[in-house]
């Protein structure tokens, strides 16, 4: 669903993955051509979002105050201020 409404605001370069418990750090190195990836799990997954950006290459980790996909939702798909939080993001 968040990918899928990534996808819809515009942004192509997004994958998804089942459940935060899914990430394989194996699959890491598939990640390494790209010059910015943005780990955005739910807010209640940082600790999870920190462990999968520490394991890819320069990945940083989005702090949203919502489900990025409610967020995209109760804003009426504002990829602004989505791009607000994804241009902050860092390693926490």
């Amino acid at each position: 669903r968040k990918c899928a409404a990534m996808v819809g605001a515009g942004e192509a370069m997004t994958v998804a993955i089942a459940s935060r418990s899914a990430w394989r750090a194996e699959w890491a190195p598939r990640f390494a051509r790209f010059s910015r990836v943005v780990v955005c799990l739910d807010p209640d997954a940082m600790t999870d979002a920190r462990d999968i950006a520490l394991s890819i290459r320069g990945a940083v980790v989005a702090q949203t105050p919502e489900k990025l996909d409610d967020m995209l939702a109760t804003t009426g798909g504002d990829m602004d201020l989505i791009n607000s939080y994804l241009s902050v993001a860092r390693v926490a």
